[in-house]
């Protein structure tokens, strides 16, 4: 939940637009907030608004139902300042991530779902894309910088266009998304530093780094089927950082924890206007 407190009263209120969240990773970083923040994973626990005397409780967590709006909003909010203060998420232009590295991100991006290449018509997609390029900087001798977050269609929150087909010769990466989420499923969390431990190198012709380029590449050349297109923002975990010298961008490949629609930027005008005394 979106909330703005200006001298002691509400001047917005508006619902987290959440497009994609793993609920099961999103449960095991908030147990494991609780678990070191001296609370036990599943107690009823109560979170109060800055500024109000309002408090919200949230019942202990069930993993065999989905969670609700409110306490997806409690959970994200929640495990967003547990990883600032102990992971401490770069952005994902930061030079030279690790794999399991956590990232930000806030761009515009295009997204939509897909399906393996090989499979047969009329198969529903399985796999969820977002694609985008970190602005350049004017005089800058900076590559750009690309992200491609992968993921499985089951955590979508929303209904997003249809990408179509993967690409041509990109299994590998088709079975890695996959594989990442049966990991998930399990309570697998730790990404191995060699994805090739858990996908095989050969199910593509391609090398892994060449996949992941050829895919993002796609995405955003599609129009027909025509993907979408907005600003998104969220938390992911590195997979691969390709930035060898012979590709001309750099690109980074991660698995998101949560992807969401940003509520607009406020105009200088309008902030100028509303000061912190609520005159306008």
């Amino acid at each position: 939940m979106w909330l703005r407190i200006v001298t002691g009263r509400l001047t917005i209120c508006a619902m987290r637009e959440i497009v994609y969240v793993s609920e099961r990773k999103l449960e095991w970083e908030f147990s494991d907030a609780s678990w070191r923040l001296g609370r036990r994973p599943g107690v009823e626990a109560s979170a109060g608004l800055p500024g109000t005397g309002m408090k919200v409780s949230m019942p202990p967590a069930s993993s065999a139902e989905p969670l609700t709006s409110t306490e997806l909003a409690f959970k994200l909010e929640r495990v967003i300042r547990y990883l600032k203060r102990t992971h401490r998420p770069q952005p994902f232009t930061t030079p030279s991530l690790r794999v399991n590295q956590w990232i930000t991100f806030d761009l515009n991006m295009k997204y939509g779902t897909a399906h393996e290449d090989t499979a047969r018509y009329g198969t529903p997609d399985d796999v969820a894309l977002f694609g985008g390029t970190a602005p350049t900087v004017p005089g800058s001798d900076n590559r750009p910088v690309e992200l491609l977050l992968c993921g499985s269609v089951h955590h979508l929150r929303s209904q997003i266009a249809s990408h179509g087909r993967m690409g041509s010769d990109t299994t590998w990466l088709y079975e890695l998304t996959k594989e990442l989420n049966r990991r998930e499923q399990t309570g697998l969390h730790v990404i191995p530093e060699f994805l090739t431990e858990i996908v095989p190198r050969n199910l593509s012709v391609l090398a892994p780094d060449h996949v992941a380029h050829e895919v993002f590449g796609g995405l955003m050349r599609s129009t027909h089927p025509r993907p979408d297109y907005g600003r998104l923002r969220g938390h992911a975990r590195v997979l691969m950082d390709i930035d060898a010298p012979s590709w001309i961008t750099r690109l980074v490949l991660a698995t998101p924890l949560y992807i969401e629609r940003p509520p607009p930027r406020l105009s200088s005008r309008w902030r100028r206007r509303h000061t912190l005394d609520g005159k306008p």
